[in-house]
């Protein structure tokens, strides 16, 4: 079973603008108020593993993932993380994409599809996920408005 986990913002900046920031890892720690900071990377290439440190409402956290997309003409940017043995807890890929809108405006879509035990049987986590996306949303958004 999957469970999506889907947001969506309105960005008054260029596509091309937003997707840039996506893919500056190295500076995602000056504005990113979720995902803190990457390591193993500065910028995003496919086959390479990343180590993104995260917090949630409890704590520091990090995840291992690798990057299975990064496309400069899509604006997209997706990875793939795994956690316990073959998936069977949780596996999680990763997306954003940059839609340009055509009047200097993007629409940001970032989410994750989760599979696994975990997702279906502790939806919280879920929910905390999705605010958790709102509020990289938002800190993105800020940081490519002003």
């Amino acid at each position: 079973m999957v469970v999506k986990v889907s947001t969506e913002i309105e960005i008054d900046a260029p596509a091309e603008e937003v997707f840039q920031t996506l893919i500056q890892f190295d500076k995602w720690k000056e504005w990113n108020t979720f995902i803190v900071d990457v390591t193993g990377a500065k910028t995003p290439v496919v086959g390479e593993q990343i180590t993104i440190h995260f917090k949630d409402k409890f704590a520091l956290k990090s995840a291992s993932p690798i990057i299975l997309k990064v496309d400069p003409e899509g604006k997209e940017l997706r990875w793939l993380g795994r956690g316990g043995c073959c998936g069977m807890i949780m596996d999680g890929a990763h997306h954003f994409e940059c839609q340009d809108k055509g009047d200097g405006k993007t629409r940001l879509l970032h989410g994750e599809d989760f599979t696994g035990a975990l997702p279906v049987l502790m939806p919280s986590i879920m929910k905390q996920t999705r605010e958790a996306f709102e509020e990289l949303n938002t800190a993105l958004k800020l940081k490519c408005e002003t």
